[in-house]
């Protein structure tokens, strides 16, 4: 039996919480949180965040799933519904759609026409079940009396009432867009003819027209006062930026009076992020944090072609109004969202569910101060469940954990309730912290896995799934694309085919420095071996060789890096021939 108690009285207080604090100053992500993207809406919803997008050539959509804000690039995505014909007026332009809880159900709405972008029109699905990414039926078009060409609607709820907003033309021709309101009887029906609320009447609002832009609606409701945040200016221009509309929750919302509106821009280009626009709102994981989501281009003049998703935290101003500050560079670090912690694949010991074991403070650079000890007994485990894995398969599980016994102990893992198979600790000490490798089979989704005590004793910090998603890096001179053949996620990075193209994963995380394994999932179609040079920390950079796969045919090539306790940025950059990156591993 050991004595952690005795172990704690080692360190003195001033070197735990050095430790402690260093663990913290990791907890940081850089914008693109999805590195291609555009017209981003978000609902919260048991505990996950649900991205919905417009795919495949703008003919489909479909919902991510993910436990994390930032860790949306690499979530469980599911096709909700596909254009029923390649022909007629929902055969394509589906655009922006936006994902809504109204009345206890789902409601998708979206834009769509018939190949002539003169016909778009609003339309809105809803879920048959309380599953965001479950099964939606078609409503049918959505309008108001005076039926002309609409997108990017929304809907604002003040108590039972409904009301819609939408981006619009006044008649038939592309002059200008303008922001609608109409009463609302239910989620999929306007009862009442539309009311104007704003014209791209400034200057700052005509940018790069005609035509003139407000689209894209977004709600965002705080002490009896509705704020409208949309998007002015070209789309297509680095000027594309955020406006507001501000009126009282007991006006009329149904005149346009009612409806003040800002004297510029409240969110506006900066570098490393043109155009930003076309917003969703969303909290942090534990509710205390605003958080504003948006898309924009990482260079000057990449109109619509080079758009990825960007979040970080906005605050409120003294007479209430939102404050969304300028829009964060890609070398920028920003804190994560409040309750989550770093990387989506992190499971504290702490958090899961003991059974005949218990938690404790710890020191020695133990994740979140917080481990758990006495998995002693027979009928001791620590059960890790929600363990998300993006496709089934096998995975390195990296285990952190402490061994004061001497001489190597065990613990006993499974997997949904699968055999058991051991994991071996060697000898560390007690509130010595090291990982431990070991692979394990999970579905894709949700997993549940149970440490239960083996030889011996040992105590466990944390879990991890060290996997670093390729479209989730930060791209340069490169692109990504939906992938067939068991890419994870779906998602790849092609396009690695110049000097100066590069991809970067920021914030690979270990808990201690020294000598690992990459695993890099590739796809090697060239007629012969291709190459990348792989950097860590801005080091010298070396050759990693793929051999001959075949395009979307992904397999695994392994080379040794030395990385820091922390955070550590490692690069691949084009070598020789041509191969695209799915993702890559650490492995102890």
């Amino acid at each position: 039996m050991h004595s952690p108690i005795l172990a704690v009285l080692r360190f003195p207080l001033l070197t735990a919480l050095l430790l402690l604090a260093s663990v913290a100053s990791a907890q940081t992500f850089y914008n693109p949180i999805v590195a291609a993207g555009q017209d981003p809406s978000i609902v919260q919803y048991n505990g996950y965040y649900y991205l919905v997008q417009s795919i495949n050539s703008d003919t489909a959509i479909a919902i991510t799933k993910s436990r994390t804000l930032t860790g949306l690039a690499s979530g469980n995505r599911v096709t909700v519904w596909t254009r029923p014909s390649n022909t007629g007026a929902l055969c394509c332009g589906v655009w922006a759609p936006e994902l809504l809880f109204l009345n206890g159900r789902f409601y998708i709405y979206f834009a769509a026409d018939d190949g002539n972008n003169d016909n778009h029109r609003m339309y809105v699905l809803e879920s048959t079940g309380t599953d965001p990414q479950g099964s939606y039926t078609l409503k049918g078009k959505i309008s108001a009396p005076t039926d002309r060409w609409a997108i990017d609607g929304t809907v604002l709820q003040v108590g039972a009432s409904l009301y819609f907003l939408w981006s619009g033309w006044d008649g038939f021709t592309n002059i200008q867009q303008n922001l609608y309101i109409a009463p609302m009887s239910n989620p999929y029906t306007i009862s009442g003819e539309r009311v104007l609320i704003s014209s791209p009447l400034g200057t700052w609002e005509r940018l790069g027209g005609p035509p003139y832009i407000n689209e894209g609606p977004q709600v965002l409701q705080r002490n009896g006062k509705i704020f409208i945040i949309y998007s002015a200016s070209g789309s297509w221009t680095d000027d594309y930026c955020l406006g507001m509309l501000a009126a009282s929750s007991t006006a009329n919302l149904l005149q346009q009076s009612s409806w003040a509106k800002s004297n510029g821009c409240v969110f506006s280009k900066t570098a490393t992020a043109y155009g930003p626009g076309h917003n969703t709102f969303v909290t942090s994981p534990d509710g205390t944090q605003d958080w504003l989501v948006y898309h924009a281009n990482q260079t000057s003049g990449s109109g619509w072609g080079g758009r990825s998703l960007r979040a970080q935290r906005f605050t409120w101003n003294a007479d209430g109004s939102p404050n969304f500050g300028t829009p964060a560079t890609t070398s920028t670090a920003l804190a994560l969202p409040s309750g989550e912690k770093l990387g989506a694949s992190r499971y504290e010991a702490e958090l899961a569910v003991i059974n005949h074991a218990t938690a404790r403070t710890a020191v020695g650079g133990a994740s979140n101060g917080q481990v758990v000890g006495y998995i002693d007994y027979a009928d001791s485990w620590v059960e890790f469940r929600n363990v998300w894995a993006p496709s089934a398969g096998a995975y390195a599980l990296t285990v952190r954990f402490a061994n004061g016994m001497g001489a190597p102990s065990t613990h006993n893992v499974s997997v949904n309730g699968a055999a058991a198979t051991a994991i071996t600790y060697p000898h560390t000490g007690w509130d010595v912290w090291t990982s431990a490798t070991t692979f394990v089979t999970l579905k894709a989704g949700d997993n549940t896995i149970r440490f239960s005590k083996g030889t011996s004793y040992a105590e466990l910090d944390y879990v991890e799934l060290n996997r670093y998603e390729a479209e989730n890096a930060t791209l340069n001179r490169a692109s990504v694309r939906f992938a067939v053949g068991g890419a994870s996620s779906e998602r790849v990075v092609g396009g690695i085919d110049f000097s100066d193209s590069w991809v970067e994963f920021r914030n690979v995380t270990v808990p201690s420095a020294g000598a690992y394994q990459l695993r890099v999932r590739f796809a090697n179609g060239s007629t012969a071996t291709s190459s990348h040079y792989v950097s860590v920390n801005g080091g010298a950079s070396t050759a990693l060789s793929y051999a001959k796969t075949g395009w979307d045919n992904w397999t695994l090539a392994t080379i040794a890096v030395n990385l820091n306790a922390g955070s550590n940025t490692i690069r691949l950059t084009k070598g020789v021939n041509y191969a695209e990156l799915d993702c890559i591993e650490i492995h102890k």
